[in-house]
């Protein structure tokens, strides 16, 4: 298992079934495919050897705590259906999961509930009651969701496009900023992903959504070629009540370590008019945020008497 070009790893943990005594014993039925449980320990014993000393990357510092863990912990823990377990490595020390977390909560309450229940929430409430609340306070909604899954299969369409513009349409009295224009830490734009965002500025329905182009992640992508640059600038300037930038910089250390993201976009800001370069980089924020402020102070005054 590869360290994802990081000089750490999150200690692996995968679910799976494998061939052993201990589920004759327990009356299990063994699975025609599963591997052996020699053939498990092979496989980890050989990717722990291989990786354990590659020292390639950096510890991720976009949150605090993880650029100051020790980047020599690496650790692999495979445990099957049956509760068999196959470790090697830092297997003691407890690496934080970060947004893995979610896939176990997920299948614990799949176990607890039953999968037609849970999936009987997923993209409805409660986040249509708080959009519902924030549209009604005046609150202004900065909204994370990646426009597609870590991973895709090729030539699938995006796995989050339409539920996302669903989402947009079923709130039209809120304002919404899409951070990051639906870009993750491994979910790179779709091929799609301008036609997309233009589908959804054009769409007389969706006024009220706005785009964030915050974060190295983004910017990477938006400066990487000259024809990128070009392409995003030449939205920018067709849309440019649309955007809005920021630096999304956790805890700078210092006032270089703020700027680096806005100084990576030097390349963009000199494709901008100076109509749109202002109001993406100053203006929007400004009118958003404050429109938004006055509407909160009117619902505060009616209702928290």
């Amino acid at each position: 298992m590869k360290k994802l070009r990081a000089t750490f790893l999150i200690a692996a943990f995968i679910v799976t079934s494998f061939v052993a005594a201990p589920l004759s014993s327990l009356g299990q039925q063994v699975s025609p495919v599963a591997p052996r449980r020699a053939e498990v320990e092979a496989v980890v014993k050989e990717a722990y050897e291989k990786f354990k000393n590659d020292t390639g990357g950096k510890n991720a510092d976009y949150i605090p705590y993880l650029a100051q863990v020790n980047s020599k912990l690496f650790g692999i823990a495979i445990v099957s259906t049956d509760n068999q377990a196959v470790t090697m490595g830092d297997i003691k020390y407890s690496f934080s999961i970060q947004s893995i977390s979610k896939v176990y909560s997920q299948a614990l309450a799949m176990q607890e509930l039953g999968a037609d229940k849970v999936f009987e929430k997923i993209g409805s409430e409660p986040k249509d009651r708080v959009l519902d609340l924030a549209a009604e306070s005046g609150l202004v909604v900065i909204l994370h969701c990646d426009v597609d899954a870590p991973f895709p299969k090729p030539g699938a369409a995006p796995a989050y496009a339409n539920q996302i513009k669903a989402l947009f349409k079923r709130h039209p009295q809120t304002t919404i900023i899409w951070a990051h224009i639906g870009v993750g830490r491994i979910v790179r734009p779709v091929k799609e992903q301008a036609a997309i965002v233009e589908d959804i500025i054009r769409d007389p329905a969706l006024k009220n959504v706005y785009f964030d182009i915050s974060w190295d992640e983004v910017a990477k992508y938006i400066v990487a070629t000259p024809e990128s640059t070009q392409n995003a600038a030449d939205m920018a300037n067709r849309y440019p009540d649309r955007f809005l930038f920021g630096t999304d910089e956790v805890a700078p250390a210092s006032a270089e370590k703020y700027l680096k993201i806005y100084y990576q976009y030097e390349p963009f800001w000199k494709l901008l008019s100076p109509e749109a370069s202002e109001k993406i980089r100053k203006g929007n924020y400004e009118r958003i945020f404050g429109e938004g402020r006055g509407r909160v102070r009117n619902w505060e005054a009616t209702h928290l008497k």
